[in-house]
Order: C-alpha cells, then sequence, then structure tokens
C-alpha cells in the first residue's frame, strides 16, 4: 500500500452555515418523482487543497483541508426548470397553514393546539415526545432555516349550496366519484384560502410570499378526517386521504375555475402545496400510549419534499437505495449529507489527493467529505462519492432508541462511517404531458446550458423512487448507500443496519465493492473513482479518515 499523507484537519464544532410516508403513493409515484429538477452554474468559488507533494510529514494549518463553499443554483430555482416551485431552505419564513372540517369530523381548540404544538413547538417540551416541525428543521439546517407556522380558522367543507360535506361527501364531489378528473385538495384549499382573505384581507396573503414571485413560497392543508388507511376508506380508490406534496398547477391545470392557479403580486397564488391528515400526528407507538403527545415525522417529511427534496423510497422496483434508513426513506433520522448540501445547509471537504482527515459527527457539526471525480463540475449537480460519520445523537437519538410504529424499523444504533454513491447529473428532457415519461432526453454537457431550450424540462436525471420512469438507465440511483458488508441487500429491499456501515479498519474503493456499481469497476458517467479510502479510527466524538489517491 502507499504511505498516505498524514494531515489532520481539526474537528468543528457548532459549525454552521448561513409522501408520502414511506410507502408508494400514486400521487407522488407519477407526479413528484418526475419533478427532480436540478442544475448549476460555475465552479466552485473555493477550491480545496490540493496535496501533491509526498514529503509532507507533519501537520500544516496551510495545507489542511478546507469545506468548500460550492457555487450552484439553489434546489428551488432549479426547480422552476421543470414547472416546479420549492419552500425556501434558508433564512426566516413563514408558512400559512390551512385546517380543514368535514360534516362530522371538525377541530375543537385542543386539537388546534395540538397542531400548532407539532408544527411549532419548541421540542419536546411542547410536543411531549420529540421535536417540532419548526425545531427539526432549525436543528437539521444548523440554524440556517427557521419557520414559523400561522394556522389559520379552520374551514368546514361544503358544496356549492353551502351544504356540509363528509369525506365521502368531498371525494364525490371534488374527486372522481363524478366522473371528473380529482383535485387532490385543491378546491377545499381554495375555499380555505377565500375564507382566509375574508377574515384578514387579501394584504395578509403578502407575508407568506417572501421572494414576491406573486405565489405563496408554500402551504400546508390539514385535514381534519383520518387518513384512508386509518380510517378504512373504501370509498377512497384514488387515496385521495393521504399525505403527498404536489404543485397546484400541475394538478389544477385540467380543472375549471380554481381562481389560485394566477401568479398576482397582489393576491399570491398557491403552486407547491402539501395536504396531510391530522391524524398523521398520532403515527408513532409512543404518542398512542401517551394522551397530549404529538408526532411531526410524516409533516417533517413532506416539507422536505417542500424544500425540494425527492422520495428516496423505491416506487417501482425492488432496489432500496439508502435500506429504508432515512427522513426521505421511512421517515425516520435526521437529513443526509447530500441533502443538506443541495438546500444549502453545509458545506464539503473537497478531496482531491492523498490525506488523513478526521471529520465530526454530520448530525452534529455539518462535517463530510466529497471525493469528485476527474471531470466533476463544481457542483452537487455531477457525480461523486460523499463521505459522512453516521452516530446515534441529535436528530438521530429517537428513531434509533424507539421504533416509530410497527411499520419502521430502528434506525442505525451505533457510530459509523456512511459512503454515498451520489449521481445528481442533470438531463435535458422533453415530457410527455405530465406522465413522468419523457419522448427525449440527454445529459447535458455543461450546466450553462440550463434554461437554453425554454421548451424542455431540466432535472436530475437518475432516481431511487421511481427508477422505470426516470429519464436515465433504470439501473441509476440518485443516492445509494454503500454497505461496508457487501451483501448488497438493499437491492431486494433489504433494511439498513449497523453491519452496513463502514468501522475502524475497514476500506472502501470501486475494485474492492464493483458490484455496488452498475458500471461494475467505474462510475454511472464511465469515469474511474481513483481513490482507496480508510476507516482509521472511530468514535462518536469523530472519525479518522485515511483517503489515497490511487489514479
Amino acid at each position: 500500500m502507499k504511505r498516505r499523507i498524514t494531515l489532520l484537519a481539526t474537528i468543528a464544532t457548532g459549525f454552521v452555515v448561513s409522501g408520502c410516508t414511506g410507502g408508494t403513493n400514486p400521487i407522488e409515484s407519477s407526479v413528484f418523482s418526475s419533478a427532480s429538477s436540478s442544475s448549476s452554474s460555475s465552479s466552485s468559488s473555493e477550491e480545496s487543497s490540493v496535496f501533491e507533494s509526498s514529503e509532507v510529514e507533519e501537520s500544516s494549518e496551510d495545507l489542511l483541508p478546507k469545506k468548500t463553499k460550492l457555487d450552484f443554483m439553489p434546489v428551488r430555482e432549479l426547480l422552476s426548470y421543470n414547472d416546479r416551485s420549492a419552500f425556501p431552505s434558508t433564512g426566516e419564513q413563514r408558512c400559512l397553514v390551512l385546517p380543514i372540517e368535514f360534516d362530522g369530523y371538525s377541530y375543537d381548540s385542543e386539537e388546534l393546539k395540538k397542531i400548532d404544538a407539532v408544527l411549532n413547538g419548541k421540542g419536546p417540551e411542547d410536543t411531549l415526545y420529540w421535536e417540532s416541525l419548526s425545531s427539526f428543521y432549525e436543528k437539521s439546517s444548523y440554524g440556517s432555516l427557521k419557520i414559523s407556522y400561522d394556522v389559520a380558522e379552520p374551514y368546514l367543507a361544503k358544496d356549492d349550496k353551502n351544504k356540509p360535506l363528509t369525506p365521502e361527501g368531498v371525494y364525490n364531489y371534488y374527486g372522481p366519484g363524478d366522473g371528473s378528473r380529482a383535485d387532490y385538495g385543491l378546491y377545499l384549499i381554495q375555499n380555505a384560502y377565500n375564507q382566509f382573505i375574508d377574515l384578514h384581507g387579501v394584504d395578509a396573503l403578502k407575508q407568506y410570499d417572501g421572494d414576491h414571485d406573486g405565489f405563496l413560497d408554500g402551504i400546508i392543508a390539514v385535514y381534519a378526517c383520518p387518513d384512508y388507511v386509518t380510517g378504512r376508506f373504501e370509498f377512497d380508490k384514488i387515496h385521495y386521504y393521504w399525505a403527498y406534496t404536489s404543485w397546484a398547477g400541475l394538478i389544477g391545470s385540467g380543472l375549471p375555475n380554481l381562481d389560485i392557479l394566477k401568479q398576482d403580486v397582489d393576491k399570491p397564488g398557491v403552486s407547491v402545496y402539501f395536504w396531510t391528515s391530522n391524524h398523521f400526528m398520532y403515527d408513532s407507538n409512543y404518542v398512542w400510549r401517551h394522551p397530549g403527545a404529538v408526532d411531526p415525522h410524516t409533516y417533517i417529511h413532506e416539507s422536505g419534499h417542500m424544500l425540494g427534496l425527492d422520495d428516496y423510497y423505491p416506487s417501482d422496483s425492488s432496489f432500496s437505495p439508502l435500506g429504508g434508513l432515512d427522513m426521505m426513506d421511512m421517515n425516520i433520522l435526521d437529513h443526509n449529507c447530500y441533502s443538506k448540501m443541495v438546500l444549502g445547509w453545509v458545506d464539503p471537504y473537497v478531496v482531491r489527493d492523498s490525506v488523513d482527515i478526521t471529520i465530526g459527527s454530520f448530525e452534529e457539526t455539518g462535517d463530510f467529505i466529497l471525493l469528485p471525480t476527474e471531470n466533476w463540475n463544481g457542483t452537487p449537480y455531477d457525480e461523486y462519492i460523499l463521505i459522512e460519520l453516521y452516530t446515534p445523537t441529535g436528530l438521530n437519538e429517537l428513531d434509533s432508541k424507539h421504533q416509530l410504529n410497527w411499520s419502521r424499523p430502528l434506525g442505525y444504533q451505533e457510530p459509523g462511517v456512511r459512503i454515498f454513491h451520489v449521481d445528481a447529473r442533470i438531463m435535458e428532457c422533453k415530457m410527455i404531458g405530465t406522465s413522468g415519461s419523457y419522448e427525449s432526453a440527454e445529459y447535458i454537457s455543461s450546466l450553462e446550458d440550463i434554461g437554453k431550450k425554454p421548451d424542455s424540462n431540466y432535472l436530475i436525471a437518475a432516481s431511487n423512487n421511481a427508477r422505470k420512469s426516470a429519464p436515465t438507465d433504470s439501473n441509476f440511483s440518485l443516492i445509494h448507500m454503500i454497505e461496508s458488508d457487501r451483501k448488497n441487500s438493499f437491492e431486494t429491499g433489504g433494511i439498513a443496519s449497523d453491519a452496513n456501515l463502514f468501522h475502524a479498519g475497514d476500506y472502501f474503493d470501486i475494485n474492492r465493492y464493483s458490484d455496488s456499481f452498475s458500471n461494475y469497476k467505474a462510475m454511472n458517467n464511465g469515469e474511474d473513482f481513483p481513490y482507496r479510502v480508510f476507516i482509521d479510527a472511530i468514535d462518536e466524538s469523530g472519525a479518522t479518515i485515511g483517503i489515497e489517491k490511487i489514479g
């Protein structure tokens, strides 16, 4: 083995950078999965150090790898090239929440307090369980995103003759029960939106359009009846009563009399929204046993979609590239380093040559490593390897110790290194209607090509969720965790465990793990991966990673 240069990077502490419920859902599998748009702009503005001298014997502050501030287009802007929008992922934001009632299902003051707690609570002291939606994202983003959720007065679902409707009545009146195209909650959202204007004035909407583009940045509709599974709604053939995220312009484009689709800076319309039951606040086994407690897991997952993240679980294949253990997979644990990077919350150590580097717990510090290929474009929208230290602490702790419910596994229970293969390259595509299928698709040659063809979509080509309908090779995943034990159990839907983490003494290179790559001993783009990664030491406070340039 070649001798590696030893350059120890100090562990960063307190580093701060300035639906869909883990199962197949017809809305997201056909709509959301086709919306993974992405692109980027120029190369990194602050390149990490390149180590060329093999004579370096001691640590030097001048040669330590530095976190690299990548220069790239925010994911919400990228989505606009695929006719989508997203909630802002940084800064102080406000989001409008519309509670919706039915005949036989109403909100009392206690239930509204619980909705406020699960959305705005400071943490366990308010939810009596875990984080709230707001506190989770403030912690997950290392303070970069702070959201306040304003819960409006409940709206009672009615028909055009002012008659209150039951859940089944709404389904038949607005949905497919009358033979028309389903509205997926949009008419009820529009009626609740109009009630909000009647009570507060149209100017009150503007505070929820932070970028002043004429659309609300995002909206949450919380309906008062159970979801179709909990409520055993046999009439619900399309899973209307579920949790999902979508776009009003996409769903409502063929529906008459939907005024909320209009873009207007004086009366902002509705674009991205998520639709969910209040009963998802009670998903946790703990909550069922402790009256008064509320659970935010589903709301956190759906908010990930509102921010621009795709589902990481499979909907049309058996291959589960993350083994279920991720907030955008089976609704548990924190977000991974790829997700946080594209949301602008963390910066990587970009390493291009042989070096030893010590990183802290990713959940606590935001430390992670990006190993690029030779022709990496300097942005998250390319193909590369990511390395982070997982610890069962902070936002990971609860799900690593307590099973959320019967349908969810425990998270990883010990510290270990996670190595991800990411393929977030961009394609220029021509979509066939809103089907999620494409009549043509090709990788762009330069990120400067984004938007040059107004009649085309620009999106991340690979998908974990909808591999068969993605505009690329169905063998390619957006993000795939390499299984350290080399059993490749994820290929057949296996759930991840501590055995899949890398521990002290383990090492990784593409030859050893060739069965984990679609192109065997090459990356998806055909390039070599010229690094060998050694896990030299690991505990909950840090991991020393030895990286050897072998090509």
